[in-house]
């Protein structure tokens, strides 16, 4: 269309964005409409986080919103016990966003394996293994074993198990060597932005999420939520590995790689919250997500004006 009324690279850039972030409105729309509860908790989740992508003209709008179908979906059916008590609609759904799930960045896959955290199927896995006889679940027992050993084995073939795990422990968890890594791998607010800010952001969406009381989560859905964010947390550090034989520390994977995944924790923040009872009234908690959202949203617009139109600096993800 931009092409169409002026051919420029200015006005197609202008009308791309454009037609990405109406894309991504409408898209947002919908999924959030679907979705029956934790309505601010998603608002937090995907408006801070991908403020700075909404209207780019790469395909990460696509990408974005495929996480979040697939997301807020996964915690939709972890309210059902039974394949039974599902809709057609809810099966055509779920195909849907797990096929999306191909068509988009090869990392978001690792989002897969959350779906074993669902009560209808690791409930159906539990009670074909409870029906066996003793012999077989020993069977089944050390077969798995064996499977989990040989996968190790071919890991630590390709990558060395004890300098894998050595790097990544001295890239987020070592004081000593992590250096910034430890902030940026949790840097949800964009980095032009203080980091008093990303603290401000992360402090209330914990807060809204242990306040979560509107859905009780199965401790399997919790399980497979933290396993799931676990997963592509050392599924795209292990890409980023590959690229550094000599083995050291590097700053490539940021908080943007992991913050799309954070959805898979609300299970086990809401589970804990009611562990350890926390409560807020619902005036409080819309009152949280809307002023914390809004004026993150605010502050990044004036700061990203302020610095591209007096301080003449070139738009980019570290400014």
């Amino acid at each position: 269309m931009g092409r169409f009324i002026y051919p420029s690279y200015g006005i197609m850039l202008i009308f791309a964005r454009l037609f990405n972030l109406l894309f991504f409105i409408c898209g947002m729309t919908w999924i959030l409409k679907r979705s029956k509860n934790n309505f601010y908790t998603y608002f937090m989740i995907f408006a801070v986080p991908f403020m700075q992508k909404i209207a780019s003209p790469s395909y990460d709008v696509f990408a974005f919103l495929t996480i979040a179908a697939f997301g807020t979906n996964f915690l939709y059916l972890s309210q059902f016990r039974r394949f039974s008590e599902l809709s057609k609609k809810d099966y055509s759904y779920s195909i849907f966003t797990i096929l999306l799930l191909f068509l988009t960045k090869r990392n978001y896959i690792f989002a897969m394996p959350a779906l074993l955290g669902l009560p209808m199927i690791y409930g159906c896995l539990l009670n074909f293994f409870r029906r066996r006889s003793v012999q077989s679940k020993r069977i089944m027992l050390i077969s798995s074993f064996l499977v989990i050993f040989f996968c190790l084995f071919i890991v630590h073939r390709f990558f060395n198990l004890k300098i894998l795990l050595h790097v990544f422990f001295d890239n987020y968890f070592n004081v000593a060597t992590m250096g910034g890594r430890g902030l940026t791998s949790f840097s949800v607010v964009q980095d032009n932005l203080p980091d008093l800010v990303n603290i401000f952001w992360i402090v209330c969406l914990c807060l809204l999420m242990l306040a979560e009381d509107s859905t009780t989560y199965e401790l399997g859905t919790v399980l497979g939520g933290v396993i799931a964010y676990f997963l592509n947390w050392f599924g795209i550090f292990l890409g980023f590995y590959i690229g550094y034989p000599e083995h050291l520390p590097f700053d490539d994977l940021t908080g943007r790689y992991l913050h799309a995944f954070l959805v898979l924790l609300v299970p086990f923040m809401a589970w804990l919250g009611q562990k350890i009872k926390v409560k807020i009234s619902e005036k409080s908690f819309s009152q949280i997500a809307l002023s914390a959202t809004i004026s993150v949203l605010i502050l990044y617009l004036l700061i990203t004006v302020y610095r591209g139109f007096v301080l003449g600096v070139t738009p980019a993800w570290k400014n």
